[in-house]
């Protein structure tokens, strides 16, 4: 007997047979002892029953009824210490059956029940030596070193201090707990009898329920008084199950391989709920890859959902099978990494190994490589619901790893279920789940569930810290919003406080950066580690680079740009590097940047200069412009220091550059020319250079017209240079010569073939001769003339230029033909009568000196044949819509001025405008006017009114006169 008994004693002694209260404190009585003898025999003998006892009796804690205690003493006292003689048996199996029939759920004032109740707890008492002796309680509340600490209180209800060294006592860890003293020796009775203090004094609780077998949280009800159900963790009820050296069975009967959790108190962040939707709804896959960066909680967040699953009230798995191939984790109060003292595997035989010991632990293989097909069928065929978790899978050697995923393959969506986690996506099997940093305020709540669970009484001052100023963005600088940094934050909080010391970022120290990222490079691909350990060489202090930069580097390194891309997208996928724009990427983390450092300094010392030559290639990595401009750029700025071979060089690299834009490599092959032609004074080699690369610009008439050039400079290719302008314009090559894109290149080829026509081709006779140019005239000189008559005003200098040599060298052929093609000689007047007031000084000097010759030539054939050679000349074009008009001597007509010469000025007129006519300097003033006047009083374009003072039949002609208007 102990105080509460007792004081049930007490009460039981003052109150009337024959009342309520009578009848409530002697079912209490009775139903105390009950569970001081359950609380007594679970902690004294429950380890030792057997499995199937043990979990018989671990499944009535969810619902604990009387009929549970009286079966769970019967089997915890075996050796008969309690129940020691036939009656207590008797009495405690028959106990059930009265209470279920005499009281119910209610309390009906009969003296039948009082006459049952009271002999059976007198009978009990009498019975039972433990109800029947006085023992004292014992609230063990702390220890220390040496001893531990609690509150006495004995039969009568009297407290005294209590103090025993730790030899003489059982060894307890969670305080505060209840013992009974029973010979000097110490029995916990804790949960099912709990003393609670409240200051001095105490309230008494008795086992209700095992509300959470997760925490292992447990419903008490008072025994006294009106006070409120309690709700207390004992963590020796987490998860309680039975189990043997190697596995464990829950409450629902799902069997788990043992194993450690590298969790004390799990918070969760929203990823353990996605796993389990996975597991238990996805029906596409058999396996998934919980996958992110070291420290965001991965194995924690399976762990957790097996034991969420191994403690449900529902079986969802048959057997759960958890094996790490994880080797040294971080410690995140000391912020060191250490060896992981728990069983990793590092093989696939050791998975099945462990799989089979957990789902048939009674057959022996021999677990090697080649002697496995007989437990792999076993798991293959296994009909149940079989969870599978394997965590670090990148830690696997890689012919592992394939033996793992092949034997993944076989297994069946009905029956398997398996998770993988691992940093590298590259290495995820079926659907992946990916994990990653918390943002601020997820960190926030995070690292206040630590305080609130790990030390309540800071957790009040932790949450007005939190709605501090900067103090959250803080806290997410020093944790890098992973989980296991905020727990080593919150170490150091409950420690420090929030001193500006603890804001030093946790995850940049020594053993940090190598358990975060240490690893890392060895998981990727080869060509993935070739981008990682070039990127320090193109990385700004931003941690930024550009992609173009860092693919031409690697140009020669990695030839085929599908494999830089999905180099670039694994180390996106593993988090190694992230995409800031569209043409940069971002090193994900400093720490990240300081391993690439080490790896870029194991480079041979070629490929580093090889790198350093590239990005000195671009004038240096800080450049504004495209790869392809800061190439040129730098080609261009060369010209003055380079040498040749080195300039040409840097130009040729932009040139064959594939994916450079055409507008680009072809500046840089003009500029390449240019530069060979006017600062080397090699135009052979220009010429070379640009035939080289004509393929690229074969509809191309600038670069073209820069060929035909260079090879017009050399005295022995100037025949090269004609053949090729008249095949870059014959009908073959499509290449319409009087377009706006090929007009300047046309009048340059009608120059040169013109001039190559009279000066450098060797003919065997005139007859010959003249058929040449004739030819060259109708192919080009009528063709030019015809395309640019009208609007030569508005054409750009330069191509202005190249139409007037072309018309000059047209008009000087024309002096080489006789009265047998009057055609062409009056071309060629036509041509110099439209050069007047038009061409440039050189051009006008030339073409006024040809028209002279021309006009000689024409009066002296005209003298020769008596001028009816004249009746031979070709009509103009308008002459017949101008006759059809019906002019007539003596009408006045609007012209304007389209030419001014020396002797008077040609306009045009009519409808179209298509009419000639000759304004002569005697016919526009009565008064002599001298010719230096004219440019002072008509320019082109100018309109004015005149009369037709004189219509040549014969010779087409349209004579005009101002002075007659005067």
């Amino acid at each position: 007997m102990d105080y509460i008994l007792n004081h049930i004693n007490n009460d039981l002694a003052i109150c009337d047979e024959d009342s309520y209260e009578y009848i409530v404190s002697l079912r209490k009585s009775v139903e105390y002892s009950l569970f001081l003898l359950v609380g007594l025999l679970w902690n004294k003998n429950g380890d030792s029953l057997l499995i199937d006892d043990r979990k018989r009796i671990a499944a009535s804690f969810d619902r604990m009824t009387i009929g549970d205690v009286v079966s769970a003493i019967t089997l915890l006292d075996k050796k008969k210490e309690v129940l020691q003689n036939k009656k207590s048996r008797s009495l405690i199996a028959d106990y059930p059956g009265v209470r279920n029939v005499k009281i119910g759920h209610g309390y009906a004032l009969s003296s039948d029940l009082i006459g049952v109740l009271t002999p059976f707890y007198d009978g009990l008492i009498n019975s039972i030596s433990l109800l029947k002796d006085e023992h004292s309680l014992i609230y063990v509340e702390k220890s220390d070193q040496h001893q531990y600490y609690g509150i006495r209180i004995d039969i009568t209800g009297q407290k005294s201090r209590w103090v025993c060294p730790k030899e003489a006592f059982p060894h307890e860890e969670e305080f505060p707990r209840t013992y009974i003293q029973i010979d000097n020796k110490y029995h916990k009775l804790s949960p099912f009898i709990t003393l609670k203090r409240n200051g001095v004094d105490f309230q008494e609780y008795v086992f209700s329920t095992l509300s959470d077998s997760l925490t292992g949280q447990i419903k008490l009800c008072p025994l006294f008084g009106n006070t409120q159900e309690e709700y207390v963790i004992y963590s020796e009820f987490a998860r309680y199950s039975e189990c043997d050296e190697y596995r464990e069975v829950g409450m629902n009967g799902t069997v788990m391989n043992r194993f450690e959790c590298n969790y004390q108190t799990y918070q969760d962040v929203g990823f353990s709920k996605i796993v389990w939707n996975f597991l238990l709804k996805n029906k596409s896959n058999v396996s998934a890859t919980l996958w992110g960066h070291g420290g965001v909680g991965k194995t924690a967040c399976i762990q957790y959902v097996c034991q969420q699953l191994f403690c449900s009230k529902e079986m969802h798995f048959s057997y759960i099978v958890f094996v790490t191939a994880k080797d040294r984790i971080y410690n995140p109060i000391t912020g060191k990494i250490i060896q992981n003292s728990s069983k990793y595997v590092r093989r696939y035989s050791e998975i099945i190994e462990t799989v089979i010991h957990t789902v048939y632990p009674d057959l022996v293989f021999q677990f090697e490589d080649g002697k496995l097909q007989e437990p792999e069928k076993l798991i293959k065929e296994y009909t149940g619901k079989l969870l599978i978790v394997i965590d670090d899978y990148e830690t696997f050697r890689d012919e592992e790893k394939k033996k793992i995923s092949e034997f993944l393959k076989d297994l069946d969506i009905n029956h398997h279920k398996v998770i993988l986690t691992t940093r590298n996506l590259r290495l995820s099997i079926g659907t992946p789940i990916p994990t990653g940093e918390l943002d601020i305020t997820a960190t926030c709540t995070f690292l206040q569930g630590i305080i609130d669970s790990k030390c309540p009484e800071l957790s009040g001052t932790l949450k007005k810290e939190l709605t501090k100023r900067g103090i959250p963005e803080k806290v997410l600088a020093a944790t890098n919003g992973r989980p296991i940094f905020i727990y080593q934050f919150a170490y150091l909080y409950m420690q420090n406080g929030m001193q500006d010391t603890i804001f030093s970022s946790l995850h940049s120290g020594s053993d940090a950066q190598d358990f975060l990222y240490g690893r890392v490079f060895y998981y990727l691909t080869e060509t993935a580690k070739t981008v990682f350990a070039t990127i320090p060489a193109v990385v700004n202090d931003d941690l930024l680079f550009r992609f173009d930069m860092l693919r031409y580097v690697l140009q020669k390194e990695i030839l085929d740009d599908d494999k830089f891309e999905s180099a670039v997208d694994e180390l996106v996928n593993q988090l190694v590097i992230e995409h800031y724009n569209d043409t940069h990427g971002r090193v994900y983390a400093q720490e990240l940047l300081s391993i690439m450092q080490d790896r870029y300094s194991h480079l041979g010392e070629p490929q580093k200069e090889a790198i350093r030559g590239l990005i000195e290639s671009l004038g240096g990595k800080e450049i504004s412009v495209t790869i392809e401009e800061a190439m040129l750029q730098e080609a261009d700025q060369s010209r003055i220091t380079g040498n040749i071979e080195e300039i040409i060089g840097k130009y040729r690299r932009v040139l064959n550059l594939k994916k450079c834009p055409i507008k680009l490599r072809r500046q840089a092959l003009v500029n390449a020319a240019s530069y060979l032609t006017i600062h080397d004074l090699n135009p052979k080699m220009a010429s070379e250079l640009v035939y080289e690369y004509l393929p690229l610009f074969k509809d191309d008439a600038h670069i073209a017209h820069q060929y035909v050039e260079y090879l017009w400079q050399q005295e022995d290719r100037k025949s090269d240079a004609v053949n090729f302008i008249r095949q870059f314009f014959s009908k073959a090559n499509g290449h319409k010569k009087t377009s706006p894109q090929n007009l300047q290149f046309f009048a340059l080829g009608t120059s040169y073939c013109t001039y190559y026509d009279m000066n450098l081709r060797s003919y065997d006779s005139v007859a010959k001769r003249k058929m040449q140019l004739s030819q060259t005239i109708n192919e080009f000189g009528k063709e030019l003339f015809g395309a640019i008559e009208d609007k030569f005003e508005k054409l750009r200098p330069g191509v202005k230029h190249a139409v007037q040599m072309g018309l000059v060298q047209t008009s000087k052929a024309c002096i080489e033909f006789d009265a047998e093609d009057i055609a062409k000689l009056n071309f060629g007047i036509e041509i110099c009568e439209f050069s007047f007031g038009r061409f440039i000084s050189h051009f006008a000097i030339q073409a006024k000196q040809t028209h002279e010759k021309l006009t000689r030539k024409i009066k002296l054939i005209e003298s020769q044949n008596g001028g009816n050679i004249l009746n031979q000349t070709n009509v103009p074009l308008w002459w017949d819509s101008f006759i059809a008009d019906d002019y007539h001597v003596g009408d006045c007509v609007d012209v304007v001025v389209s030419g001014v010469v020396p002797y008077g000025v040609f306009v045009s007129f009519g409808e179209s405008g298509n009419y000639k006519g000759l304004l002569h300097i005697s016919n526009i003033s009565h008064e002599f006017l001298p010719r230096e006047h004219l440019t002072t009083l008509f320019h082109v374009g100018q309109a004015i009114s005149v009369k037709i003072i004189e219509i040549n039949i014969e010779r087409k002609r349209i004579n005009l006169a101002l002075k007659e208007l005067l």
